[in-house]
């Protein structure tokens, strides 16, 4: 047999998750009264009520209402103006809504719905039911928490993926030229040490080096020159026949 799943009023008393404020929107006093007494009974959800479409707008705009249960009959702005207004700014995901009648006829329903509400419930309910609903909407409304925190999470670990990824790759193409610049210094530095060294051998070398008559090879081996060959070459004009 299957492990039943954990309910929203399960997880709420667990205390999983962040704590929801729940909205109630009706003109009428007993209707709020008894709204407000039956969703006393879910643990770690705070229920605020307002009187009319405008309070309960305004409250909305402060940002910290989690899921509103509005009135479709009021007398300054209707239930569906209210949703309409909701729908502007906050999708069905980010901020549920249960819309509250009297009526029972199809059509109601199916304003409800194609104003943006998300789910429709009877006035005189039962208190199951009535938390039956709140209690799946909680249940969405987390689970769609718990799935933007999770994409967010994912979202920067790449992003300190891709910042390793660049930095190796970086520090990669720096390294590149500086092995470079490095090995050929190196091989100038051994290059003017072994011609420094050439230098103080010519200056060692005999002033009759410079003689015109004579044609000397000489090679450099470890720093040092050597006289290889000397070959006289007579003194010719090249006027002379």
């Amino acid at each position: 047999m299957p492990e039943a799943q954990p309910t929203a009023h399960d997880a709420l008393d667990a205390g999983f998750g962040p704590r929801v404020r729940i909205l109630v929107v009706d003109d009428s006093a007993l209707s709020r009264e008894y709204i407000l007494g039956v969703l006393a009974e879910l643990p770690q959800a705070e229920v605020v009520a307002a009187e009319n479409g405008t309070q309960a707008l305004r409250a909305i705009a402060e940002g910290s209402i989690s899921l509103v249960i509005c009135d479709y009959e009021m007398p300054d702005m209707s239930g569906l103006q209210v949703v309409r207004c909701v729908r502007q700014a906050h999708s069905s995901l980010e901020l549920p809504l249960l819309m509250l009648t009297g009526h029972e006829e199809p059509e109601f329903k199916v304003k409800a719905f194609r104003a943006g509400a998300n789910d429709y419930i009877f006035k005189h309910a039962a208190p199951e039911e009535l938390l039956a609903r709140v209690g799946t909407q909680i249940e969405l409304l987390l689970a769609h928490r718990r799935l933007n925190a999770a994409r967010l999470r994912r979202s920067e670990h790449q992003k300190f993926e891709a910042i390793g990824h660049l930095a190796e790759g970086l520090a990669h193409e720096l390294n590149t030229p500086a092995q470079y610049i490095q090995d050929n210094l190196a091989f100038l530095l051994e290059s003017f040490q072994a011609l420094g060294a050439v230098v103080d051998e010519l200056r060692r070398l005999p002033s009759d080096i410079l003689d015109p008559h004579e044609v000397r090879e000489y090679v450099v081996t470890r720093g040092r020159l050597r006289l290889v060959a000397k070959v006289h070459r007579p003194n010719r004009n090249p006027y002379s026949r």
